[in-house]
């Protein structure tokens, strides 16, 4: 199970998790696909907007309620490579490597509890 990212401030922590729902909310602001947002952070090209809102769906989404001009004064605050860093990591554990994946999987002769072979049982 994906654990959430700590963003501290000087008077909040914020417990960020990169969801379905932010994923969701992503695509509905920045009219971005994830594989178009993909692009954009690998072109190194990610613009203040960009950053600005993916933070501030990411702190609504924990249950704090932050408008776009806090989300910027919070940026100001921690500063812009700790808020990019704290994005990053959202979206590295909400998409782990194969890697990872298989650290997670039941080791040999462990069993799945009865039931869990199908949908709906």
């Amino acid at each position: 199970m994906q654990e959430f990212v700590v963003l501290k401030t000087k008077k909040m922590e914020y417990n960020l998790k990169f969801k379905h729902n932010v994923m969701c909310e992503i695509e509905n602001q920045l009219k971005l696909s994830m594989t178009e947002l993909s692009a954009v952070f690998n072109s190194g090209q990610v613009s203040m907007n960009v950053i600005r809102t993916l933070l501030k769906i990411l702190i609504n989404e924990s249950g704090n309620k932050i408008t776009p001009r806090e989300t910027g004064d919070l940026i100001d605050e921690i500063g812009l490579a700790v808020a990019a860093e704290k994005i990053s990591e959202c979206i590295v554990a909400a998409f782990p490597s194969s890697e990872d994946e298989e650290d997670s999987e039941p080791s040999e002769g462990s069993e799945a509890p009865e039931g869990d072979d199908q949908l709906g049982n």
